[in-house]
């Protein structure tokens, strides 16, 4: 593994990386040495894979995704499963039922987060999804109360920035969802998701919310720059931006911004 983009730990010894190369990475020492979990990771393609996140929920029990992918092993490693991916509809009578599956391949999965514990917890991964060309930020969401998710084997599509701007007759501003979080005390049965990106870099960025785990979503706040970050903690919720930006949320709802200090003066 090379060029490393993410990094968890289970307790103050034991810890995951992951990132370019396929190989998820582990620690028993706090960080001091590191082995290879498990076997690599292969993408659609045959190659090792390019992994952009991970959540592991013990040493057994990991997700990880990335360019192309969506995995989760219950073997420590030793083999990765796809996760069943599929959209959903609505059925006409107020209820939500399972649409049409997805490919994986046709997804870049940048982020993965998890509320509760094993077998009983809810959680989001945020994707820009290449459909037909068109490029669009959407969030899967999980539950293990729900039928064949046990075990975080089946995600749902809950958001597709696209379909929720043309619904308000805005341009959308998230087709690449960067950072998911949930908030601090959340559970499988009460939890609030986050989720932020933009169109790229300089361009306009958004933040959705969702009171229910991930199972619906509401704008939050429109950006005028991507966001890259997200975190949620004791009520107050920060974005960090493009160039040094960040955004914050207080207990009231209330946003406002700030520009981190740079070297020379200028910005981050």
């Amino acid at each position: 593994t090379h060029t490393l983009s993410d990094i968890e730990f289970l307790e103050a010894d034991t810890g995951f990386a992951c990132g370019r190369g396929g190989q998820v990475l582990q620690t028993a020492d706090g960080g001091r040495t590191w082995t290879n979990y498990g076997n690599p990771i292969i993408d659609p393609c045959g190659d090792l894979a390019t992994n952009w996140s991970l959540k592991p929920m013990s040493t057994q029990v990991m997700f990880v995704v990335g360019l192309w992918f969506a995995k989760y092993t219950i073997d420590g490693g030793q083999t990765w499963l796809d996760m069943d991916l599929c959209d959903v509809k609505p059925s006409g009578t107020g209820t939500l039922y399972d649409g049409p599956a997805l490919a994986p391949n046709d997804f870049h999965f940048y982020a993965i987060e998890i509320a509760g514990t094993i077998g009983d917890f809810q959680g989001v991964m945020a994707a820009e999804y290449d459909n037909a060309g068109v490029h669009q930020g959407v969030v899967f969401h999980t539950d293990t109360a729900e039928a064949g998710s046990s075990v975080g084997s089946k995600w749902r599509l809950t958001l597709n920035d696209l379909d929720e701007s043309n619904a308000l007759g805005v341009p959308p501003k998230m087709k690449e969802p960067w950072g998911v979080a949930y908030a601090r005390g959340s559970t499988a049965s009460s939890a609030v998701a986050y989720v932020a990106g933009g169109n790229g870099a300089n361009q306009p960025g958004r933040v959705y919310s969702s009171p229910n785990g991930g199972k619906t979503w509401s704008p939050e706040v429109d950006l005028n720059q991507t966001a890259y970050s997200v975190t949620a903690e004791l009520g107050i919720t920060v974005v960090g931006a493009y160039s040094g930006r960040v955004w914050t949320r207080d207990g009231g709802g209330n946003w406002s911004v700030q520009v981190l200090p740079g070297p020379a003066g200028g910005i981050l």
